[in-house]
């Protein structure tokens, strides 16, 4: 597990998903959220461990770390209740890593302004709800890790699993894919092999939600003379991706969630 060391001494949860993170195994009991490095905490017979590099980790499944606080305002806002919602939690919360035991990336997320006005008219703090978007990022952008915005996403996150129901788990080659986006489409190859291979590049663009986008290229991009808080890329060669698996989940909404594994 790792994570910002903000959250340090924090009470925390693991949710966690069976052996190839396809669907929801478990969920730990609370506990303080603990420091970098090897750690003989043992959590319900598990040992807790924060060591980026540590071999015995990377046989383990997949665990992510859940405020305690953010996990009893999602249950308490889902209208889907027992293992079903903890399902959903657990795809759109370890999906948000590109890939297997793949390192935090930190981008900024974006304040549901709706679902903000909605909860600062529950903490009585309308003056709150009444304040432009752009002085609204701005406040998050100093305290993101403040209970109130913590409050937000996780509501955020309960409203939008409530509302659609996940279609079938799809596995897919990465090395078949044409092109996907959020809320689009996927092609795959069928009868354009041919045509595909012509692009011998893939651009995984990433979000703090995770992989928004998969597309082809001819060639490398120019590279740009900035940095994006809220976005970040991959770009790999197609040589090097065979038996490299995508898992997609869609919902009704066709926002979907993409994993490699």
């Amino acid at each position: 597990m790792t994570d910002s060391n903000y959250h340090i001494g924090l009470s925390s949860q693991c949710v966690f998903g069976n052996h190839d993170s396809t669907a929801y195994r478990g969920c730990t009991r609370p506990f303080a959220f603990p420091h970098s490095g090897h750690i003989i905490t043992k959590v319900d017979g598990l040992r807790l461990c924060r060591f980026a590099d540590c071999k015995t980790c990377s046989l383990s499944p997949e665990y992510v770390p859940i405020h305690y606080e953010c996990y009893e305002i999602f249950r308490a806002s889902c209208s889907v209740k027992g293992t079903d919602a903890l399902h959903r939690l657990w795809v759109v919360a370890a999906w948000k890593r590109p890939w297997r035991k793949a390192q935090p990336i930190r981008l900024r997320g974006t304040v549901d302004v709706g679902v903000l006005r909605m909860v600062a008219h529950r903490a009585r703090l309308p003056l709150l709800a009444k304040l432009p978007a752009e002085v609204i990022d701005m406040i998050y952008g100093h305290s993101p890790h403040a209970l109130l915005w913590r409050c937000v996403s996780a509501t955020s996150l309960a409203m939008q699993v409530s509302a659609t129901e996940p279609q079938p788990l799809s596995m897919i080659p990465l090395g078949d894919v044409l092109s996907w986006e959020r809320h689009g489409q996927l092609k795959y190859a069928g009868h354009t092999w041919t045509t595909m291979h012509a692009s011998l590049l893939l651009r995984l663009p990433i979000r703090s939600d995770g992989i928004s986008k998969v597309e082809r290229l001819s060639s490398l991009p120019q590279p740009e003379a900035r940095n994006s808080p809220t976005s970040a890329f991959v770009i790999v060669r197609v040589k090097f991706i065979d038996g490299v698996v995508l898992q997609l989940q869609v919902r009704h909404d066709d926002a979907g969630y993409l994993w490699m594994y």
